[in-house]
């Protein structure tokens, strides 16, 4: 598989994520400091019965409704972004499905190599006797198997077993 367009999309969406936490934070603040400013207003009107300035009011209409085209074009933005990301998150998913299948049959195969290997080990058991016994059989039979201490390979496997 190759990553070098999935790591130039990571690296792309990366930059992208950042500015958009930027923009999203510039509004935040803009926002409250308009959220503010109709405060002190109101907080003028209803307690110091002061006229309001008219003006002033036009200019929190206006940054508000310029906020909001901004709030719209970064809105705009992020679903743009969408394709891209619903890529990245298929290609994850996709990649940690893959690494799961993977972990799960190295799972399970060696599952069945420690059954196998348990099955050689009782089956190696019971034959131990049976092969001890005929090595033991041989020796007497044929004493020149075993030569100043030297135990055949067959007879120290089923001592080791045994």
């Amino acid at each position: 598989m190759d990553r070098e367009p999935t790591l130039k999309n990571l690296l792309s969406v990366i930059s992208y994520v950042l500015y958009v936490l930027v923009c999203l934070k510039t509004l935040q603040t803009e926002i409250q400091n308009l959220k503010d400013q109709v405060q002190e207003l109101h907080r003028d009107l209803t307690k110091h019965h002061s006229i309001i300035n008219t003006e002033k009011m036009g200019e929190i209409m206006e940054r508000s409704l310029n906020i909001d085209s901004q709030i719209a074009s970064q809105h705009s933005t992020v679903e743009t972004m969408r394709v891209m990301f619903e890529e990245i998150w298929e290609e994850t998913f996709q990649r940690v499905t893959n690494e799961q299948e993977i972990y799960e049959a190295q799972l399970h195969d060696l599952l069945q190599l420690k059954q196998e290997n348990s099955y050689l080990t009782t089956i190696t058991r019971q034959i131990s006797p049976y092969i001890l016994s005929i090595a033991k059989v041989k020796e007497r039979l044929e004493p020149r198997c075993c030569i100043k201490g030297y135990i055949t390979p067959i007879l120290s496997i089923c001592c080791h077993i045994g």
